[in-house]
């Protein structure tokens, strides 16, 4: 259950002839009615109810988004006249409750309460959980950290099934609700491993990505091992397929393994040599399932931006998952796709931040990977340079690299990839750092970063907030 209150501000609230104040005004969203009860119309009155315990749920709503003082005292009137009084209502279908004092904590705690000023909901993240965003023009919410499931299927080497349940486990300890899958990784084995590990978890309270594009099919000639990258025997292989009934295939076959009732969000996985039927039959087929409610978000991921840029342009796609094209080395991407999802409303999914391992270390190395390749002299000189002035400002290169994507505004989260907890540890550790905005300024006046890449001017704690 959602809980809305919208509230008066204290100016509007004391205007209110006493005789009035019982039949007017009723202050409602979709899910909550509130009247104010005649024998709290007055501020200092409420104020007595519970004020302590009302201060503390008022102290859950985000810094700088509580509104002026006088805002923050009126939902205090709203919070503990309703609970002294028994006029704080929830509605929901077939069904009228009263709401208590303990009832409105409980739903706070939960992370389920927005507050507004004005008539817009403000959340209120729940106790532990990272702030969700919205994917633009959807009903999905992603945490600003996302859970990369690709290596827990035993992506360059062997992880075992309990380091893997171990990463999920401590990332949903760790506040993050969104976790990416493929078929594609481990030939279904990251599948089988993260549907596993979230399987007691309750449904509604994360979301889990997918992909289409590949079947996997019976390999008729196995080696023994997956020649694309996963340490796990061969029996399967992938098979290109971006039809309608690839699609429908690939998802029915996504939520046996997984053991989910439904995919929240699901990409087109690699269509590069295959826009045409990736555009023209697999969009159209999720489009379909999203508009039927199967489906949350639907979208494409790739390397590149300028086929991404297409798909926003050129389909029903709500959101992009971009791979290494809007990092401290790399932001071609603000040549098409950030602009275009700008320009639309539309979201992308920052991966691949540390373009495979230069940007991972705070002082790059010669013979770390750049794009799944040896990086040229040239580009670990430059990293070593952004490592240089993130170490000025007090902050390290591979914070740097995880905050860079939230400079812009269509970026609503930024996946990594996670082996095991301590792993996950270092990641959501690094995720929280605050990095000044100052450095992007000062990257941009040395030339390391582009000069149009957005930010700059105070301070920026984690992505989101």
């Amino acid at each position: 259950m959602t809980l809305a209150v919208r509230y008066l501000a204290p100016a509007r609230w004391n205007s209110l002839p006493p005789s009035s104040a019982s039949a007017a005004p009723t202050c409602t969203s979709s899910t909550v009615t509130w009247t104010p009860d005649p024998i709290a119309t007055d501020n200092t009155q409420a104020l007595q109810d519970d004020p302590a315990r009302s201060r503390a749920i008022l102290d859950r709503i985000p810094a700088g988004r509580r509104g002026n003082a006088d805002d923050l005292a009126g939902a205090t009137v709203f919070l503990a006249s309703g609970a002294a009084h028994g006029v704080l209502t929830m509605t929901t279908p077939g069904d009228v409750s009263m709401a208590t004092l303990t009832e409105v904590e409980a739903l706070v705690a939960g992370g389920s309460a927005t507050y507004s000023a004005d008539g817009t909901p403000i959340h209120i993240p729940e106790e532990g959980v990272m702030e969700r965003r919205k994917i633009h023009h959807t009903p999905v919410e992603l945490t600003a950290l996302g859970f990369g499931a690709a290596v827990i299927g035993n992506l360059y080497r062997t992880t075992s099934a309990e380091d893997a349940s171990a990463a999920v486990h401590a990332a949903w300890d760790a506040g993050i609700r969104y976790f990416d899958t493929a078929p594609h990784y481990g030939l279904g084995l990251s599948e089988r491993r993260l549907g596993a590990a979230l399987r007691e978890r309750p449904r509604d309270e994360y979301v889990v990505s997918s992909k289409v594009g590949r079947l996997l099919v019976p390999n008729e000639h196995p080696r023994g091992v997956d020649t694309e990258g996963f340490v796990v025997r061969d029996d399967l292989r992938r098979q290109w397929n971006f039809s309608r009934d690839g699609v429908l295939r690939s998802i029915e076959s996504t939520l046996e393994r997984t053991g989910l009732d439904r995919l929240d969000v699901v990409y087109l996985h690699d269509p590069d040599n295959h826009w045409r039927q990736a555009a023209d039959e697999a969009m159209p087929a999720l489009a379909d399932l999203r508009d039927q409610g199967v489906i949350g978000a639907i979208g494409a991921g790739m390397n590149q931006s300028a086929l991404l840029t297409r798909f926003l342009r050129d389909t029903a796609a709500d959101l992009v998952m971009l791979a290494g094209r809007y990092t401290l080395l790399d932001q071609s991407a603000l040549d098409d796709l950030l602009p275009t999802a700008q320009e639309l409303g539309k979201s992308v999914v920052a991966v691949g931040v540390f373009n495979s391992g230069l940007l991972s270390h705070e002082w790059p190395a010669e013979g770390m990977k750049y794009d799944y390749q040896d990086a040229p002299p040239e580009l670990v000189a430059r990293a070593r340079a952004i490592a240089d002035v993130c170490t000025a400002h007090g902050t390290t290169l591979p914070a740097a690299a995880i905050a860079f994507p939230a400079t812009h505004p269509s970026t609503v989260n930024v996946t990594l990839g996670m082996r095991d907890r301590d792993q996950v540890t270092q990641n959501v550790e690094l995720h929280g750092r605050a990095v000044p905005q100052a450095l992007w300024d000062d990257l941009r006046g040395q030339g390391l970063i582009r000069p149009d890449v957005p930010g700059g001017s105070g301070v920026q704690g984690p992505p989101g907030q």
